[in-house]
């Protein structure tokens, strides 16, 4: 009998350490709630890599300098602590000066006809001659042109190299080469005709710049996951993401639908974190250091996965039918120096919420 009894403690014991997994019901609450998933869709929009930086070359006499750079670069994040700031130099990246160029946005509204038909609005706004600045928007396109006169260089230096950087203040007088997200190398757009048309024009890629192409990190919007709600828990896991451009995190939303005269509402879940059980490790840093050997990698560049679990009562949403009214739930590439718990324009992924947590009708 007495050994009867100490292994039915043992086993009473047992259950109360597997009940500690929040994964299984607790023996006070043995029923759970019902999981409702879904899946993360890969969405990568709004990434800022369709620029292009345009090299020209004088012809009188024929020169194979660049006297001059053309850029258009659009998909930018308005920034709150930070400025983006431009920088020509040499292509081993041993040489940088800072430029100033003429700025211009082009935004492209929408109006309507009098049948109701939307008419494209383009309107082109002048900045004046700038080294720096830190607005952004989705529909606007900056076009940014730099000479040798604009950019106060002399005969003899370099014009081979054009990179954007986010700086802490508007004053830096060198580039910091740990956050150049934005960069364009001459060589690309091929070798120079010794007549012809006296330009060449090379992608301004986003991701890590580095003095050696062969080091240098263009980075790539790719994700799987999954989602579930079960009571007024959200859960999304996800793996297989690049790692982000340094100065960059992945944030995940929350995003509901205006119904009527209801506004909608967009809920900051949180930074991406380790998966169960580190869940105390943030990714935020995850740009610049390997926060958690476990997932993140340096080469290739990747988390190999991540994870986020919010309850919606630290949300401050209703106690009954929290989600409800929730449509997608999004996974966002975010800017450090951006606005902080706003939603920025890079978009990598989202998921659309089941429609019973949408109705609330099982919650």
């Amino acid at each position: 009998m007495r050994r009867s009894s100490a292994l039915l403690a043992f086993a009473a014991s047992a259950l109360l350490v597997v009940a500690c997994d929040e994964d299984r019901p607790t023996l006070s609450d043995p029923v759970a709630p019902n999981m409702y998933g879904f899946n993360l869709v890969p969405n990568a929009t709004n990434i800022p890599n369709a620029g292009s930086a345009r090299f020209q070359f004088n012809r009188t006499p024929a020169e194979t300098a660049p006297e001059s750079i053309t850029v258009t670069i659009r998909g930018l994040d308005s920034l709150s602590s930070g400025f983006y700031t431009l920088w020509v130099g040499d292509s081993l990246g041993t040489t940088f000066k800072r430029a100033v160029g003429g700025v211009s946005v082009l935004r492209i509204d929408t109006t309507f006809n009098e049948d109701g038909t939307p008419i494209p609005a383009p309107a082109t706004i002048d900045l004046g001659q700038l080294s720096s600045f830190q607005n952004g928007s989705p529909r606007q396109t900056f076009t940014i042109g730099i000479s040798r006169t604009t950019a106060g260089l002399a005969p003899s230096d370099s014009m081979q190299t054009l990179l954007i950087t986010i700086e802490d203040n508007n004053a830096a007088t060198t580039p910091n080469l740990s956050r150049a997200p934005f960069f364009a190398r001459r060589g690309d757009g091929g070798a120079v005709p010794a007549t012809g048309v006296a330009f060449r024009t090379a992608t301004v890629r986003f991701g890590n710049y580095a003095p050696l192409a062969i080091d240098q990190y263009a980075f790539v919007g790719a994700i799987r996951g999954r989602g579930a709600f079960q009571g007024p828990m959200l859960l999304v896991n996800d793996s297989s993401l690049s790692r982000p451009p340094r100065g960059y995190f992945y944030a995940l939303w929350a995003i509901k639908a205006a119904v009527g005269t209801t506004p909608g509402d967009t809920v900051y879940l949180g930074e991406q974190r380790s998966p169960y059980p580190r869940r105390d490790i943030s990714h935020r840093d995850a740009d610049i250091t390997i926060v958690d050997p476990a997932v993140v990698i340096s080469v290739p560049p990747a988390i190999l996965a991540g994870s986020i679990r919010v309850s919606a009562d630290t949300l401050g949403l209703p106690a009954d039918f929290p989600w409800k009214g929730f449509t997608e739930v999004w996974v966002t590439l975010e800017p450090k120096a951006g606005f902080s718990g706003r939603m920025g324009l890079m978009r990598i992924a989202n998921g659309f919420v089941p429609g019973v947590i949408t109705l609330g009708q099982r919650q």
